[in-house]
């Protein structure tokens, strides 16, 4: 299974780039490419020229954020892919492997996980089927991956509440001091 990990954001908010942060002796990034390759899965790191231990490429187009990379995996895998922004330092084992155990239940432009009530499109499978949509809806200046999963055809599945914790991202430096990251 391959799993695109997005990362090629300006992490403006955050003010300095969110996947570089340090975490549990490497960084957000490094904990989720250890984590992908301990799932026995191929990470793919999208928006950026080099992350060790993965595969990297960069965006094929720059600023159409989350739908642009998605946009740039799928066109480079051409097969399924798992999606996961790089900001999230608590995902798990667990919760990445629940994913992975519902992916043949996805519809024909893949499977949508909510959390709580609510959408969570970087942490859901993609099918190749949905990169058509995707570049209609970059072409109109739709870059919403809530918005696609709305147009298109996904089942959706509710995360159990055992694994909601793994799915708190860090989008501003104080979110992250509340996570206990290091500066």
């Amino acid at each position: 299974m391959n799993v695109v990990i997005l990362a090629g954001g300006a992490s403006s908010r955050m003010g300095r780039d969110k996947a570089d942060l340090p975490w549990q002796g490497t960084t957000v990034l490094g904990h989720l490419i250890a984590l992908v390759r301990s799932a026995d899965c191929r990470p793919l790191v999208v928006g950026r020229s080099d992350a060790p231990g993965a595969d990297a490429i960069a965006d094929s187009e720059a600023d159409q954020g989350p739908l642009g990379g998605l946009v740039t995996a799928l066109d480079h895998l051409r097969m399924d892919c798992l999606l996961l922004a790089c900001d999230l330092p608590l995902l798990d084992l667990p919760a990445l492997q629940w994913l992975i155990d519902h992916r043949d239940r996805a519809a024909l432009h893949g499977l949508a996980v909510e959390c709580g009530g609510q959408l969570e499109p970087c942490f859901g499978l993609y099918r190749p089927a949905v990169v058509e949509l995707a570049r209609e809806r970059l072409a109109s200046g739709k870059r919403s991956l809530h918005g696609l999963i709305e147009a298109g055809r996904f089942t959706t599945e509710d995360l159990p509440f055992e694994h909601h914790a793994a799915l708190r991202n860090v989008n501003t430096p104080a979110e992250w001091a509340a996570l206990g990251g290091a500066s």
